[in-house]
């Protein structure tokens, strides 16, 4: 308690609610642009918080993140909305996307 005001674990949370997203948006309007005209796309299962989850990466020729998402769900209408919200970030479609292999 500083000056008055109690800030408790719930107020928090609350604010993480509110605000991840604007916070989230405002990151990926910064980054468009930045993207390469070549992509790599990945699409793995990992364990987070004790669940299986699917984690779609977007990665470009230079090795930069472009996107993630993590989903319950593996299928085709989950990999079309990232891609879908991954070309709207970059603001351009890729030349080239590759599925295959991991860039140098």
């Amino acid at each position: 308690m500083q000056r008055g005001f109690e800030v408790s674990y719930e107020t928090i949370r609350v604010w993480e609610f509110r605000f991840a997203p604007l916070i989230s948006e405002n990151l990926r309007a910064e980054r468009r642009g930045v993207a390469g005209r070549s992509w790599y796309l990945d699409e793995t299962y990992i364990k987070v918080g004790g669940r299986w989850r699917y984690l779609y990466r977007a990665i470009d020729r230079e090795g930069n993140l472009l996107d993630s998402m993590l989903s319950e769900h593996r299928d085709k209408h989950v990999a079309r909305r990232f891609l879908r919200r991954l070309i709207d970030s970059a603001g351009q479609k890729p030349l080239r996307m590759t599925t295959d292999k991991h860039p140098a």
